[in-house]
């Protein structure tokens, strides 16, 4: 009975970890106490060098499908904007539950046009269980007047001129066939904003052309195993994640420190340090500075990889192209477009792919697309990249 009441307790994903690393070391599959201990409440971690006797370091990779934030780390969403048009018609793929509860990946195809200088249309169309469904918003940028359309019909009109002033969100929330449909309108630069659909609270993916193996729509996440060196701590220096509400980012590693030598990287992002989340350096540092060992949720479907590339912009002959975007998760920046300059071959065959996640350029962690492509554009003939590690492939037994 006891057995079958542990089998029937339901196991936090980090457990479920910890098991399998059990079951590939040999040891019995039973309930022992976590190996991973983070002591609280310590002011910082420290940096010095190690030493010949240090412990070695651990890393144990894999795959999970969701972080423990239970958040998906999407690369892209679906989103219009009312100051580029073009960009704006585009396609995504959102996951819903047909009638009988089977889950469909289905296409949402997304259009804009501006009707006169107040007037944005936006209309998102997609197909299940054998209907087509229309949802149309008419936006007045100045005016503030929001009309909602199923299949042109209207379900919704809203007139106020004080959203069109104020910078904040407006949400408006209709039934589609049963489903719940929720449209976000955000202020963004210049007067413009931004246009975002979700369906039974799913964001829509937006299709960027990823073809490489490995690659998807998801950055994904992976585990790191730390063990504390005696004297260099874990060697690693965090800061606030700009680019997210969760999570802190690794800017400064010491050489040969066990962070180091887990395969962690400048950029890499924590999302969760053994069973709890992220929020800020703080919170990190009294879980990580007096603990011997520590079990890291780390942003990629697998250990990030350093590269060197030739710089796009740069060269002789034709010069080549690249387009990065900030991810909708807030993880790095991904390549939206790439195309090297003629005759340029990658160092050790290293080269960038369509949906690559870049996390640091020459050590510096990536936020801003635009200023990072500032920078590239400027930068050095030869680039060190870091991004984030791909989905493992799986191998033939």
């Amino acid at each position: 009975m006891a057995q079958m009441e542990q089998a029937m307790t339901p196991r936090t994903r980090l457990e479920s970890f910890r098991m399998m690393q059990q079951k590939a070391s040999g040891a019995p599959d039973s309930p022992a106490s976590p190996s991973v201990v983070l002591p609280l409440k310590v002011p910082q971690i420290p940096l010095q060098g190690l030493n010949s006797s240090s412990p070695p370091s651990q890393i144990s990779a894999r795959t999970t499908d969701r972080p423990m934030s239970s958040r998906r780390l999407r690369k892209d969403v679906l989103c219009a904007d009312s100051e580029h048009h073009e960009l704006s018609k585009a396609a995504g793929h959102v996951t819903l539950l047909d009638q009988q509860g089977t889950p469909r990946s289905v296409r949402v195809v997304q259009q804009e046009e501006r009707e006169n200088f107040n007037i944005v249309s936006v209309a998102w169309i997609f197909s299940l269980d054998d209907r087509t469904h229309q949802i149309e918003l008419r936006h007045g940028r100045i005016s503030g007047i929001r009309k909602i359309y199923l299949n042109k019909q209207l379900v919704e009109r809203v007139k106020n001129l004080s959203s069109a002033i104020f910078a904040s969100t407006i949400i408006h929330t209709f039934d589609v066939a049963g489903r719940t449909a929720e449209i976000k309108i955000v202020p963004g630069k210049s007067g413009g904003f931004k246009y975002y659909l979700e369906i039974d609270g799913e964001a829509i993916e937006r299709e960027i052309g990823i073809k490489s193996p490995g690659l998807s729509i998801d950055v994904g996440t992976h585990f790191v195993q730390l063990v504390k060196s005696s004297t260099a701590g874990f060697g690693l220096t965090l800061a606030n994640c700009g680019m997210r509400n969760d999570g802190v980012v690794i800017v400064q590693l010491e050489p040969n420190s066990p962070a180091a030598q887990a395969g962690l990287l400048i950029g890499d992002i924590i999302l969760a340090v053994d069973d709890t989340m992220a929020v800020d350096t703080a919170v990190i540092l009294d879980q990580l500075c007096n603990a011997d060992a520590a079990m890291l949720e780390v942003a990629g479907s697998s250990p990030s990889r350093s590269m060197q590339v030739y710089n796009p912009f740069l060269g002789s002959g034709d010069k080549g192209a690249l387009t990065l975007m900030e991810t909708a998760c807030g993880v790095g920046l991904y390549v939206l477009e790439i195309r090297p300059w003629t005759g340029a071959s990658a160092p050790g065959g290293a080269y960038l792919e369509i949906g690559d996640v870049i996390l640091s350029v020459n050590g510096a962690v990536t936020e801003s697309a635009r200023e990072t492509l500032k920078y590239i554009k400027k930068g050095p003939p030869m680039l060190n990249l870091v991004v984030a590690g791909r989905a493992l492939a799986a191998h033939a037994t």
